[in-house]
């Protein structure tokens, strides 16, 4: 995991950000921006100056780029954005891509050449063409649980995606359970967050799945990164309530609600869970992350 400096990145991003403009990629539901004291509707192609302030009603989602930040909302509230971006560099200084990628490698029980992965006998790149892909070879939902990682292990994103699709179509119970986590974590692989939000909150995380303390950590991340700031506070302190004996686990998991609470304003909250960060593995870079949060704090 790279070290991060955070006070000197939060001060690059506020003397960045105080020149940008930011416009306005995706919209879904009643999205407004404060200009010249008049809310006013934001729409897709809009640009606001970095002072701005957004407001989202029930139900709406948003995303913003500028100023190097790609600024993404799921909750209702009036938003500064400013802050927004602070936020997402807090957060984007967890990085947690390989620690999940190593551990969904391990879902996989194959024992095969990964280098020519196939699907109905020929190539997956080859067989997969789109979400309408018709399997011809009988694979099980199983099976194609196991060609999805192995597409996953090569870089082929797409292809696994629409293969975890097909093995969810036909899969019944804890597989389809397993397939739909799949299809959420290679979602986010693809920066499609809020449908692999949708996919990772029905079902929630479970402690008797093999993949619960990823599927818990991949989805906080995710509220994080969208400011459901208390979704996150709710998957992330049932996880840690349930005593994870995996250290790494853990120690990301205080270090993401710690971030969680920081980004709502909740200081001394958030001093606690980086404290607790620290005390979980002093010596790691987590907890050298904690203490540099710890430190950029009011």
């Amino acid at each position: 995991m790279k070290r991060i400096v955070i006070p000197f990145i939060v001060l690059c991003l506020v003397t960045v950000a105080a020149f940008a403009d930011y416009s306005a990629v995706y919209i879904a539901g009643t999205v407004e921006y404060e200009s010249a004291g008049r809310w006013r509707a934001l729409r897709i192609g809009d640009t606001m100056p970095a002072g701005a302030r957004i407001r989202l009603t029930e139900g709406s989602a948003a995303e913003i780029v500028g100023a190097g930040s790609t600024l993404r909302l799921s909750r209702a509230g009036v938003y500064e954005l400013a802050e927004l971006a602070a936020s997402t560099q807090r957060t984007r200084a967890i990085n947690i891509d390989t620690m999940i990628g190593s551990r969904v490698r391990r879902l996989s029980t194959a024992d095969t050449d990964r280098s020519t992965p196939t699907a109905g006998g020929v190539r997956a790149s080859e067989a997969v063409a789109g979400p309408e892909t018709i399997w011809v070879g009988g694979e099980s939902p199983e099976d194609l649980i196991e060609e999805g990682i192995e597409l996953i292990e090569l870089g082929w994103i797409d292809d696994a995606f629409f293969v975890f699709e097909e093995a969810f179509d036909y899969a019944t119970g804890p597989t389809r359970d397993k397939a739909q986590f799949l299809l959420g974590y290679t979602a986010a692989m693809l920066d499609d967050v809020f449908h692999a939000i949708d996919l990772l909150s029905s079902p929630g995380p479970d402690r008797s799945t093999e993949y619960f303390d990823e599927h818990s950590i991949l989805l906080a991340r995710l509220h994080v990164e969208t400011f459901a700031l208390a979704d996150a506070e709710s998957v992330l302190t049932r996880y840690i309530a349930a005593s994870p004996s995996d250290t790494d686990a853990l120690q990301t998991a205080q270090l993401l609600l710690g971030v969680a609470y920081r980004n709502a304003g909740r200081i001394d909250s958030a001093r606690t869970a980086f404290f607790d960060t620290i005390g979980v593995a002093p010596g790691s870079e987590l907890a050298d992350a904690a203490r540099e949060l710890i430190a950029e704090m009011p």
